[in-house]
């Protein structure tokens, strides 16, 4: 037996996307709103967007909206996983 899920429409955001402390400022970065409902599904959004960015745009971005000091390994982390994901297409 196959369970199926319906299709979440995704809102339609603005390009470049603000990074989760513009888009919900009234959600900490440890709260539990990150894992469910709209800010989840904001952070799962960006996370896809922001890994397709290329070095121009992603600085660009973190210049536009530095962290602030209680998001500060937000950007690292982010470049981290990005910095991996193109190098892992490179290689293929």
């Amino acid at each position: 037996m196959s369970l199926r899920f319906p299709e979440v429409a995704r809102p339609d955001y603005p390009n470049p996307m603000p990074p989760p402390w513009i888009a919900f400022p009234d959600i900490a970065p440890d709260s539990i709103g990150w894992r469910m409902g709209s800010g989840e599904v904001y952070m799962m959004d960006f996370h896809q967007w922001y890994m397709q960015l290329d070095d121009r745009a992603a600085r660009h971005l973190r210049e536009r909206w530095p962290a602030p000091e209680d998001w500060a390994d937000f950007y690292p982390t982010y470049e981290t996983r990005r910095r991996t994901r193109h190098e892992t297409r490179r290689r293929r």
